[in-house]
């Protein structure tokens, strides 16, 4: 049974995040200088300027929380399960015994797959909404880490 220490997520992850909120900022930038281009009657110069600090406000504030999110969020493998570290604000420890995995899923989307990331989404028994996805990891690791859950499981039923 293998087990490690907690681990930070993968250094692709960041980026890939921070590209992420930079297309849903410009999503919302539009929008913006829509409204103050035409319902604010304002002249197109003025509703640029508007439009671009919005946007360069929103970029900068959920840059930085995406920085302080991934700095905080990190992972271990213990004797006793999966153990999650992750929160900015509101801090959360989570614990997954190895005996309650029921399955787990690995999935990538293409701009993951572009920079080695992948998803590792861990379902276990309980309520409705018993699953936990950890994100950022390298494909390597997804696939280590579900193939050590789903060995230590082998014996063991319910």
């Amino acid at each position: 049974m293998k087990t490690f220490p907690f681990r930070p997520l993968a250094d692709a992850y960041l980026p890939h995040t921070l590209l992420i909120t930079r297309l849903w900022t410009v999503v919302f930038a539009v929008p913006a200088f829509v409204l103050s281009f035409f319902a604010a009657d304002l002249p197109w110069y003025h509703a640029t300027i508007i439009a671009l600090s919005a946007w360069l406000l929103m970029a900068v504030l959920i840059g930085s929380y995406n920085k302080a999110w991934f700095k905080r969020y990190s992972f271990s493998l213990t004797t006793e399960g999966l153990l999650i570290n992750r929160g900015v604000f509101w801090r959360q420890m989570i614990c997954l015994p190895r005996n309650r995995v029921q399955h787990i899923d690995i999935t990538t989307g293409p701009l993951e797959r572009k920079r080695g990331l992948s998803q590792l989404i861990v379902h276990t028994a309980g309520t409705r909404d018993a699953s936990v996805t950890l994100h950022g990891l390298t494909a390597e690791d997804a696939a280590d880490l579900r193939h050590e859950l789903i060995i230590t499981n082998q014996g063991d039923s319910v």
